[in-house]
Formats: C-alpha cells, structure tokens, sequence
C-alpha cells in the first residue's frame, strides 16, 4: 500500500508571501505570468525574486522552478467565452 502525502497550501497566502500578481493552479503545478513590460529589466527581476519568494513558502513540497514561455488565451469577451470555463471562476 502507498501513501501519498497531500499538502495543502492556500493560494491567497502564497500569494500575498510572495509578492506575486496571482497563480493558476492544476493537480501537478502552479503556475505565474509575467504580463508587464519585457523591456522593463527592475520589473522582471522584481518578479523573478517574488518567484523565489513562492518557491521558499512552498517549502519542501516545491519540486523546483522552471521558466518558459506561454500564449495567453483570449477569455472572457473573446475566443473562449466565460461560460465555457469550468471551476470556481468569476468573472470580472
């Protein structure tokens, strides 16, 4: 029999302890976006340290951080209305 350890970690106060803009989460990771200016380098390195912030509040339950680069999908007014997205989502 295995046992499987679930943590349980409350995304409003990882944000807050992070300095994070906000996180998206599934089953096997969080994830961050950086939506500002790529220009803007005292920006990126803000963020870049609020990820290290995230990834000491995790703790021992963090599996490491990996950048990359993402599309970001037109919600809401757009391609995928906001009656399509399923979960707890308000929309603004």
């Amino acid at each position: 029999m295995a046992i499987r350890q679930i943590v349980v970690i409350c995304p409003i106060r990882l944000i807050s302890k992070s300095g994070l803009d906000g996180l998206s989460a599934t089953d096997d990771y969080l994830s961050t976006y950086y939506t500002k200016d790529p220009k803007d380098e005292a920006a990126l390195k803000q963020f870049r340290e609020n990820i290290k912030k995230a990834d000491v509040a995790l703790g021992k339950n963090d599996r490491g951080v990996k950048e990359g680069v993402d599309r970001f999908w037109n919600y809401g007014l757009g391609a995928i209305p906001y009656k399509r997205i399923s979960g707890d989502f308000r929309p603004p």
